[in-house]
Formats: C-alpha cells, structure tokens, sequence
C-alpha cells in the first residue's frame, strides 16, 4: 500500500515513518506540507496521515483536496490537541480516524491500520459480491 505522511514536524514525521516500517510493508512518501501532499496525489496514495495544524495549507484544506481527488483515500488525521468538534467535524467530512499525539500514538496507528486493512477487505469482497450478481 502506497502511505503519505504529511507533518510539518521533520520529528515527528521520522517517527511515524519509523513506526509504519515497523508494522506493515508500506510504499511511504514524506511530505513537510499539504501542498506537496496535494501535487502528489496523482501517485495514488491508499492511506494519507495528515498532520491537523501546519503552516500555509491546515490539515482540513488538504482532506477537502483530497476526497475531491479521490474518495476512497483513506484520510487518518493526527493532531497534537483533542477537540471533540473538531474530530467530529473531520469525520463527518470523510477522515477515517482523527488520531491525538500522544504516548499511545503507536497502538493508536496500528489500529487504525488494521481497521483500514478490514474496511478494504470488506468492500472488495462485497464489490466482487455485486459484480457477479449485476455483471459489472
């Protein structure tokens, strides 16, 4: 799977990187702002971590760019504040999961992954489901 990670925390991104290698087999692009991640998505990410608050494009301009790029992009926001409104208004507009920065930030990821890797599994088989039904 193609993963985008977009911070502009060189820090914080390292370590988010390091902890994705440690899971999984990613594809992974580092981005230090919403505007490369933007210029990007025609690389065709399957799942974008995206910094909340970075300078010159926040991190609810880019989800915005990136559903109309492609709705099926898996959008994980990760945020070093917790605000109910704000997490509730980032998956009302299509994130999959807001995620705070904190000492749980690992199994909070891995989750996260895992629940993405289930969510694609189940609309594939449903999506091979219909095609044999309707023969699309």
């Amino acid at each position: 799977m193609k993963v985008f990670l977009v911070d502009d925390d060189p820090f914080h991104l390292s370590m988010v990187q390091h902890l994705l290698q440690g899971v999984g087999k990613f594809q992974i692009s580092t981005m230090q702002d919403g505007i490369e991640c933007i210029n990007k998505l025609d690389s065709n990410p399957d799942i974008v971590f995206l910094d909340h608050n970075m300078l010159y494009c926040n991190g609810f301009q880019v989800m915005k760019k990136i559903k109309q790029y492609d709705p099926k992009i898996h959008v994980v926001i990760i945020s070093g504040e917790e605000n109910i409104d704000e997490k509730i208004d980032f998956i009302r507009h299509g994130a999959f999961e807001f995620i705070t920065k904190d000492d749980h930030l690992y199994e909070k990821i891995s989750q996260t992954l895992e629940r993405i890797e289930n969510a694609r599994t189940s609309y594939e088989k449903k999506g091979g489901f219909f095609n044999k039904i309707f023969g699309t």
